[in-house]
């Protein structure tokens, strides 16, 4: 029996277990969330063929990975047999045993382990950082005071209650994110992300930098069903990195435009990041209203992109592009909408969102196989839901690991302790406090995954805004953009270096362009703190009003940033004073207050203007010396 087909035997047991044990006979929340873990450690440690990184290795480092596969077995064996016992007790009245403490110590070393593999080396250290501070409390200076953590409570928590590895953060991954991550692997395998790609070509053929364009549009269509900026990048950029490059765009160029739109796939609605699902189970509320507010803001963040793209585009030698999408590529392929409209539908209806993306899913397999244009193969199938699941694991297990911080702030009180340092910080001026929050999520963000970077800094930012009167809402939403943005901003900007290696460019110029063509997506959270009504909280022509203003200040930046100008007539200085005045302009359309809107507007149209007017002048002369 080979390597793969006991890989994806195992895989595919995992998803039909997950499946009957959460709808046809549901089981207590905790095993689902011991059988998830246990799994991804399974598939991450795969020790047989070379499958897996585990995998590629020889000698002694073959026999760790056996070992390591080993272990996750008899860690699965140890949680299968004391699920009731950890279901019925008393946390903290209980007895705790020394093999409870074994298998804690194994947990946390086997998360450590694969969230190593599966999402780099920042997350494990900082993991590791906050289990010393569990431990080590009483010598601490100031807010990081505290009793300490014995081995035994540190065991209640990780192991055995609902605050730690086995929280909210990993309820969430095996109720919900699981379930979006299967989906879009077999969309995928019908055709659905080609689909989606040449739908964004048809809108964008005949333009100026159109090969661009389609890529901003195609990023935003397959935002829809990903939420991970990397698996974007890869899913759309194989095929519009080349395109670009063939196009005209520079190397760095096109790897950065790919990097930011992929990026905004995880603010798209109905899917987003991962980080979304958490945030709607934190707040209480249904996960429509998390998609209904990220509405508007993602929008502004892909139209400005756009913009960057269009003047970027007409200040170089690019002329029409000539993108032939037959239509009739994108009429044979229609019906693969029809599970995108399911899945809101199901989601709007007050489903819940496992039995919505289930449901869609069903659709998905029965109009896919029923037409020949999007039928794949019995494999090509079965290896969509194989990828699924390794893209589950590696998800995953970030998310679980979260849990170990989480458990550790919430006993200690530093999250509270933090909020409180943070609201002095900024001497309860709300922008200060807002732009420490920008830092400590960027920072987070630039070496974990985005779920990760956000849960972290929620704990201790959150708070903290909420205190200084900013809606639940909006404050979530602001920490999860920047949990975002950390993906694009260097020097760890990991979907701008997945770019920057498919298009052969340089990959620390791709992740400093790519951070410019974000920079709008940095002013936009600041919009919709200052005024909510962004997040569709309030009458409708506030919304439009806040939207129309956003939208504005986010050309007036990409004029700014692109260095465009009409004329050409304003050089040197003059033009350094220009895009300086846009600029400004951008910022004061952040302010809540009507005054600076209009000051904004007057700037920015004042030099849209005078440049529209030297070059109107410019022909006129060149007209007459004719």
């Amino acid at each position: 029996m080979s390597a793969r087909l006991v890989y994806g035997a195992l895989a595919i047991f995992w998803l039909l277990t997950q499946l009957y044990i959460r709808y046809v006979t549901p089981v207590n929340p905790y095993p689902q969330r011991h059988l998830y873990v246990v799994a991804s450690f399974l598939l991450l440690f795969f020790p047989f063929g070379s499958l897996t990184k585990a995998a590629a290795v020889g000698g002694r480092r073959r026999t760790r990975e056996y070992l390591l596969f080993g272990v996750s077995c008899a860690l699965g064996i140890y949680l299968f047999l004391n699920t009731e016992r950890f279901v019925s007790r008393w946390e903290f009245v209980d007895p705790v045993y020394p093999l409870d403490i074994l298998a804690a110590f194994v947990l946390i070393s086997l998360m450590l382990l694969s969230t190593y593999r599966a999402a780099g080396l920042a997350l494990p250290l900082f993991t590791l950082v906050m289990l010393a501070y569990g431990f080590v409390g009483k010598p601490l200076p100031g807010i990081f005071n505290h009793p300490g953590m014995s081995i035994s409570d540190m065991t209640e928590v990780q192991l055995m209650g609902g605050q730690g590895v086995f929280g909210i953060a990993a309820g969430v991954c095996v109720d919900f994110i699981f379930y979006f991550i299967v989906f879009g692997a077999v969309y995928e395998a019908f055709g659905g992300g080609d689909f989606l790609t040449k739908c964004g070509m048809i809108f964008t053929k005949r333009t100026i930098g159109g090969e661009a364009k389609a890529e901003v549009v195609s990023s935003a269509f397959m935002g829809t069903i990903s939420g991970s900026a990397v698996a974007n990048v890869v899913g759309t950029g194989t095929f519009t990195i080349p395109l670009m490059k063939k196009a005209g765009f520079k190397p760095e160029w096109a790897a950065a435009i790919e990097a930011s739109s992929s990026t905004g796939g995880q603010i798209m609605p109905p899917v987003m990041g991962a980080g979304a699902f958490i945030m709607a189970e934190t707040l209480g509320v249904p996960y429509m209203e998390i998609c209904k507010a990220a509405m508007l803001p993602a929008i502004l963040y892909f139209a400005a992109i756009f913009f960057f793209v269009h003047y970027y585009a007409k200040q170089g030698t690019f002329g029409v592009s000539d993108l032939d999408v037959p239509v009739r590529e994108i009429l044979i392929r229609l019906h693969l909408l029809i599970p995108l409209a399911a899945l809101i539908y199901f989601i709007a209806t007050d489903y819940s969102l496992g039995l919505s993306v289930i449901y869609s899913l069903a659709i998905l397999m029965i109009i896919g196989v029923l037409t020949p244009h999007t039928r794949p193969s019995v494999q090509a199938f079965l290896n969509s839901l194989v990828d699924g699941m390794k893209q589950s694991a590696d998800i995953g297990v970030p998310i679980f690991i979260c849990g170990v911080s989480v458990g550790i702030a919430i006993y200690t009180g530093i999250a509270s302790k933090a909020t409180n340092l943070i609201v002095s910080m900024g001497q309860e001026a709300l922008l200060a406090s807002l732009l420490l929050g920008v830092v400590v999520t960027i920072i987070l963000g630039m070496g974990m995954p985005t779920v990760a970077a956000y849960v972290v800094a929620s704990l201790f930012v959150v708070s903290a805004l909420a205190k200084q009167g900013v809606p639940p809402l909006a404050a979530h939403m602001f920490i999860f953009y920047y949990a975002v943005l950390g993906q694009v901003t260097p020097p760890v900007a990991m979907a701008a270096y997945t770019a920057a290696g498919i298009a052969g460019s340089n990959p620390f110029r791709t992740g400093w362009l790519a951070f410019m063509l974000c920079l709008p997506g940095f002013l936009i959270p600041f919009n919709f703190v200052y005024d909510p009504t962004l997040l569709f909280q309030g009458p409708w022509w506030l919304i439009l009003y806040a939207f129309l203003k956003t939208a504005l200040g986010c050309w007036f930046l990409a004029l700014s940033l692109t260095g465009y100008e009409e004329s050409g007539a304003i050089k040197g200085g003059r033009k350094l004073c220009y895009q300086i005045l846009l600029i400004l302009a951008a910022i004061l359309m952040i302010s809540p207050t009507l005054a600076s809107d209009i000051a904004g507007a007057v700037i920015g149209f004042s030099c849209v203007g005078l440049s529209r007017m030297l070059k109107a002048r410019a022909e006129r002369l060149k007209g007459a010396a004719v």
